[in-house]
This record gives C-alpha cells, structure tokens and sequence, in this order.
C-alpha cells in the first residue's frame, strides 16, 4: 500500500498517558458529539417539517439552488487546513493564525463572487428568482470565513461537548427565525434568512465558546506545509461534491425547482437517523485514528468496535425509514408531498452505504491515506456520471435516487478492500459481526409492515411499525449474542464500561 507522501510538521506522538486515556475520551466523546449532532439534526428536521407545511416544494427548491451555488464556490477553494490541524501530530496552535488568515481571506472573495456571478446561476438553472436570494446567502460564506479557529480544539481535544452547545444553540437560532419568518412571508426569503441567522449565530458562538483570538498571519511557509496534508483532503471534498450534490445539479436544471425541493427533501428524510450515527462516530474517530497512527493493531480494534455499533443501529433505523416511508412523508409533511414517498425507499438505500462509508473513512483519513480516499471518491464520481444520466432519463426522479445508491454501494465495496489492506482486516472479519444486525433487520421489517394494517392512520403507522421492529429486532440480537456469537452487546457492554469510567 502506497503511503502518502506529504505529512504535515512531523512532531511528536501523544504521550501514553494521553493513549492510555483515549478510549474513555473517544467513548464521552460519542456520547458529547451524537447528543450534539443528533439534537441539531432534529431541531433542523423540525424546521423541514414545519416550513413544508407553509411552504410549496418550489420555495424549498429556490433555496436548494442558492445552497448549490454556494457549496460549490466553497467545496472547490476547501484549504483542508481544519483537518489538518486535527489530524497533525502534537499542538497545532502555532499555525491556527495562518490558517484563519486564509479562511478570511477566502471568504471574503467567495462571497463577492457570489454576489457578482448570482445571474449565471439563475441563467443556468432558469430561474431569475435565485438572483436576490443568493446575492443575500452570499453574506453566510463571509460569516463563515471569519469564524474562530480555535473551534478546531473541541474536535482534536475531544471536547464534544462545548460541541454540542456550538451546534445546538446554532440550530436553534435557525429553526426560530425560519418558522416565524416562514408564517409571515410564506416564501423561499423565510429559508435565506435563517440560514443567514444561523451563519451569524456560529460565528458569535466561535468566539465565546474557546478563548482563543486569531490574528492575521501571512506566513506562507506554515500555509504550505498545513497544505502538504490538506491538499488531499481539497480534492476528496472536490470529489464528494461532484459525487453528493451532481444529483442536485441535474434534478433542478432539468427537473425543474419543485422537483428539486421535493428531491431534497426526501434525501433529509432517508438520511437523517442513517447517517447520523456514523457521521458522529466518525467525527469522534478521526482525532482518536490520528492519535493511532503508529499503532494500526489498536487502531484495527477501535475501527471494528465502530463498524459493528454502526451497523447495529443504522441498519433498523434505516429499514424503519423504507418500511413507513409513506405515513412519514404524509403524516409529517402532508399529502401534497406524496411524490417523495418512493425517493425516501430509494434514498435510505444509498444511506446504508453512505454511513458505512463514513465509517471507513475517518479511519483512513486519520491514520493518514487521504490520497487513497480521494482516488476512491474519484472512482465513485465516474460511477455516478456514468449512471446519473441514462437512469434520470428512464425513470425520472426514481432513476437519480438509483444512481445516487449504485454510486455508494460502489464506494462501500472499494472502501473495504483499502481498509482491509491498510489494517490487515478480512472481508469475513469485517462484515461477519454485520451479519446478525442485518437478519434481525429484515425480520423486524418484514413483521411490521405485515402487522402494520392494523393501524388506520400515518401517526399510528409510524409508531407501530418503529414499536413493533424495534421489538423484534431487540429481540433477534439478545438471541443472537446469546446462542450465535454475535458480537454487538460485547461491544455495547464495553462502550458501556468506558462511559462509565469516563
């Protein structure tokens, strides 16, 4: 396996009381960071819901362009200098002041340009609507480039919980001003402007939550070298935007706004709890990796301790999502949404292997592949281009959901093949304890949507199939720890104690 050439400032390792330390840190940390994540992904979910209500799918389609605009400018000039810094050995404080230089900098000309190019993404998209939306929106890529860099330090130092309230209180600021904003206006502006709020809020929250003060550095020899690592993280997040948003880009040049507003707001819905779990833990995994580097057999242990809870727990919450898709698009969303319900089945799908993705990439990220990631965000890119068009074409909106699950599933399998290699791990050692989680799935679906006729309403549905599979599948796993060798309460057990010890 090729090793990666550039390494940012090599300095020493963490000490071994730091190691010694580091599962019950990372364990804390989950909990910290999933509290955090999980709590601002339903405030942001309430929001969804409550603004569908008021809103019509083209209003959310506006808005779906302007971000596009705005996550291309910002994914295609990415440093890399956050996880850099994360991901750098020892204490990285005296390069935060040239990185935040940078990220100011960049900001700054980003959000001109924004302003200035509004018209040629309403003229490619059609829609001379975008053009003061965007031109407004332009102001949060401003507020992010002047956000503290200090805030790297809750992510390298594993304090998820400061975290938590620099997430939280960001979300919640959101989710007010878009529900009073949206009752009044009932328009596409009540969206622009609590993202704006939003924007404004993290970057007040930078600088009360860490004491630090960044001060302008123009050293370019420290930008160099936090590029030499970062320079690999640029081009996956190129990637990964060609890969995660070019469903978007073809949904609404050739779809059409409200095929987009409707489009988007499936992926929400599929991805919210699939996604949430692994995300988290690969947050809380990267800095621990990056203290593993030079201890892969630890590393190995860490990695499949995650993998086998990310499996337990995404594989349910997403077969729940396909199983009451259709009374969670029309009981949360209302009726005239009902054209998601298959894009939600679809989408949760892509999901599954989006979370599994997250997982394995925080592990070679942190111990320091980051070329390997980005050629497999590259293999996955060619995948979707060559899917996205012929099935868009056949089966319209159906058809991208399709693309968008055969482009993870390919990313899931090439992953595994590099984990294995970089951490000397089987397919067998991998995917067996996925195994049990999986079968307990199944049944518990397969129970609930056979009972599920004797609830009459979407309310009832929704909590009937989640009470019901969640019984069943509960009840699979103790069996199956007990009498098949199923290594998921082991692994909860000892997350457990470390929470306990923490």
């Amino acid at each position: 396996m090729m090793a990666v050439d550039e390494t940012p400032i090599p300095e020493e390792a963490a000490p071994p009381a730091e190691q010694d330390s580091l599962p019950r840190r990372a364990a804390r940390g989950v909990v910290w960071a999933f509290a955090g994540g999980l709590g601002a992904r339903v405030l942001d979910f309430v929001k969804v819901i409550v603004l569908a209500r008021l809103l019509a799918p083209e209003d959310f389609g506006l808005f779906g362009i302007v971000m596009l605009a705005i996550v291309l400018v910002v994914t295609f000039t990415q440093t890399g200098f956050d996880m850099a810094l994360i991901q750098k050995r020892g204490d990285a404080r005296a390069y935060l002041d040239a990185a935040w230089t940078v990220l100011v900098i960049r900001g700054a000309a980003l959000a001109a340009l924004l302003f200035l190019g509004a018209p040629l993404v309403a003229m490619f998209f059609g829609e001379p609507r975008v053009v003061p939306l965007l031109r407004v929106m332009s102001g949060s890529v401003l507020l992010q480039g002047l956000v503290n860099i200090g805030v790297i330090y809750f992510q390298k130092d594993l304090e998820f919980h400061k975290e938590l309230a620099y997430n939280m209180l960001t979300a919640l600021v959101s989710l007010v001003v878009g529900i009073v904003l949206a009752y009044r206006l009932r328009s596409a502006w009540a969206l622009v402007w609590a993202g704006l709020a939003g924007a404004f809020v993290r970057c007040v929250l930078s600088y009360v939550l860490h004491p630090y003060r960044p001060r302008p550095d123009l050293d370019t020899r420290r930008w160099s070298e936090l590029f030499g690592f970062g320079k690999w993280i640029l081009g996956n997040r190129l990637l990964w935007f060609c890969a995660m948003q070019g469903d978007d880009i073809v949904v609404g040049r050739f779809f059409g706004a409200a095929a987009l507003g409707i489009y988007q707001v499936a992926f929400r819905i599929a991805n919210l709890i699939a996604t949430e779990v692994p995300e988290v833990l690969a947050v809380v995994a990267f800095p621990a990796y990056a203290r593993l580097q030079d201890d892969m057999a630890q590393a190995k242990r860490h990695f499949l301790s995650a993998f086998v809870l990310t499996a337990a727990v995404i594989l349910p919450m997403a077969g729940f999502i396909v199983v009451a898709a259709g009374a969670l698009v029309e009981g949360l969303l209302g009726p005239h949404w009902l054209a998601a319900v298959p894009l939600v089945q679809l989408l949760a799908v892509a999901g599954l292997g989006r979370g599994m993705n997250a997982t394995m990439g925080a592990l070679l990220i942190g111990v320091g592949r980051p070329a390997e990631v980005t050629r497999v965000s590259a293999i996955v890119l060619i995948v979707l281009a060559a899917a996205l068009v012929p099935l868009g074409w056949m089966w319209g909106l159906a058809g991208v959901c399709c693309a968008v699950a055969v482009m993870q599933w390919t990313g899931t399998v090439l992953l595994c093949r590099l984990v294995g290699r970089v951490v000397d791990l089987s397919w067998g050692e991998l995917w067996r304890p996925a195994m049990h989680p999986l079968i307990g799935c199944v049944l518990a679906g397969a129970v609930a949507l056979a009972t599920s006729c004797l609830a009459d309403t979407s309310v009832c549905k929704i909590a009937w199939c989640g009470s019901v599979g969640l019984a069943v599948y509960a009840a699979y796993l103790a069996l199956a720890c007990r009498y098949l060798g199923c290594p998921v309460l082991d692994v909860g057990m000892k997350f457990a104690r470390l929470l306990q010890g923490a």
